[in-house]
């Protein structure tokens, strides 16, 4: 069984994990793609060069009220999506192989309720494996066997943080490491 506990491989879990739950929590307004002062400069920029070529049957003012009140609606919807978040509350997947583990000690530690993790493993063995593992330190993981895709067809969960760590080619590998970001990102699920 291959060793999934190495010093650097650690090093990384924890560089990785500890940084993907800060963001998502304590530094979760300064990784916002959209900005809401910058949006309202750009918001009234475009409706200024809209007004400026505007000829449509129904006034101006109607159109510019429409669009503040569709703006207004977004921030509110912004503002509950980015509302400022704690560890516990963060719903996880990672794929956890047959050490399931080395990445869920890692989440546990950085405030992660186990009850907000699922983990998803490939194959029986690595399933068996994993089970075997938990039952040592009686940590109550929900896992699935089989791959992410069949986990999104079965399971119509949406998460905060997806730990894809993949050993292989970006493209072309075997197995595909293109496939279940594709699965992730087809299903909305992140």
């Amino acid at each position: 069984m291959p060793d999934y506990s190495g010093a650097t491989k650690n090093k990384v879990r924890e560089l990785m994990l500890g940084s993907a739950v800060d963001a998502l929590t304590t530094k979760r307004h300064s990784a916002e793609i959209i900005a809401g002062d910058e949006l309202r400069v750009t918001f009234d920029r475009f409706l200024q060069l809209i007004e400026a070529g505007w000829s449509g049957a129904i006034p101006f003012e109607v159109l510019h009220q429409a669009a503040e009140a569709e703006l207004a609606d977004w921030i509110e919807f912004d503002a509950c999506s980015n509302a400022p978040r704690e560890p516990r509350e963060l719903k996880v997947l990672y794929l956890c192989g047959p050490s399931p583990n080395n990445d869920l000690r890692v989440l546990l530690k950085h405030g992660i309720n186990i009850h907000n993790v699922w983990a998803v493993t490939g194959s029986s063995d690595d399933s068996a494996a994993a089970h075997a593992e938990l039952a040592k330190f009686n940590f109550a993981l929900k896992i699935h066997e089989g791959s992410l895709a069949d986990f999104f067809e079965n399971y119509n969960e949406v998460f905060d943080l997806i730990y894809f760590d993949a050993c292989g080619p970006f493209m072309g590998g075997r197995p595909s490491t293109l496939t279940p970001l594709l699965a992730i990102l087809e299903r909305q699920r992140l």
